[in-house]
């Protein structure tokens, strides 16, 4: 995949918030760092939301994947999701592998009560 953002390059933090905002969080509980440095490279926007409680008006910032960079950020998170089905698979193959490997087929098991 074209990389041109530096996706593979954000810390963890940042794929965690970035990966929370594509999925329809506004951004609320990460640390602002985190969310500043997101919006710097591009790769989400921000929009100033009032909301009234009584006679009160709280302003608060809510974050958004911008469209621009929707494909890329579907492709980048895909992939990953892909490295890491194929990692448990090779796990599961090499610690399930020496089991599997000492079943014998039901052919020759048929054939072993058969003759008992």
């Amino acid at each position: 995949m074209n990389d041109s953002s530096g996706l593979s390059r954000l810390s963890n933090k940042q794929k965690e918030a970035l990966g929370s905002i594509y999925c329809g969080d506004t951004g609320r509980g990460y640390a602002q760092k985190t969310l500043d440095s997101l919006e710097k490279k591009g790769l989400i926007v921000s929009q100033t939301v009032a909301e009234r409680q009584g006679v009160f008006v709280f302003t608060h910032k809510e974050y958004y994947v911008p469209l621009s960079v929707h494909y890329e950020v579907t492709q980048y998170f895909a992939a990953q999701y892909d490295q890491e089905c194929e990692a448990t698979f090779d796990t599961v193959q090499e610690k399930e592998g020496s089991r599997i490997s000492s079943i014998e087929p039901l052919s020759q098991s048929a054939t072993r009560n058969q003759s008992n």
